[in-house]
């Protein structure tokens, strides 16, 4: 009997030891920010700054200025996951980022990239 109860814990034992959580995280130090090259993007637009300003300062959305300039917004989500992903390439090569990082930032790329084109800089003025 006390065998069995030694060997019963044993296994149980083992059995946490190897269980793996279906939930993921990102390992501690693990951060990606995507910043925006802004001449690339004024360049993309065929914009110039100062209209660019003067349109966020007008509370214009990025997906509205660019319909304006005569770029759609799919074309302008296009645009910011190239550039996105390229940021992120760089991460995972550098190591800033692991593999299971890099995948989590891939499902919602584009609903964050449509998020941040149709925020109103001026809605919480």
């Amino acid at each position: 009997m006390k065998k069995t109860v030694w060997l019963l814990c044993f296994c149980f034992f083992i059995a946490c030891l190897t269980f793996k959580s279906p939930v993921t995280y990102a390992k501690e130090g693990q951060v990606f920010t995507f910043v925006v090259d802004q001449p690339a993007l004024l360049h993309f637009l065929k914009a110039t700054s100062q209209e660019y300003t003067n349109a966020m300062k007008k509370g214009v959305t990025l997906a509205e200025f660019a319909s304006r300039k005569g770029i759609s917004e799919s074309k302008l989500i296009h645009y910011f996951v190239i550039q996105q992903q390229k940021q992120m390439d760089l991460a995972l090569k550098k190591g800033q980022i692991d593999q299971e990082m890099y995948k989590g930032l891939l499902i919602d790329m584009n609903n964050g990239i449509s998020k941040t084109i149709n925020y109103n800089p001026q809605a919480f003025k």
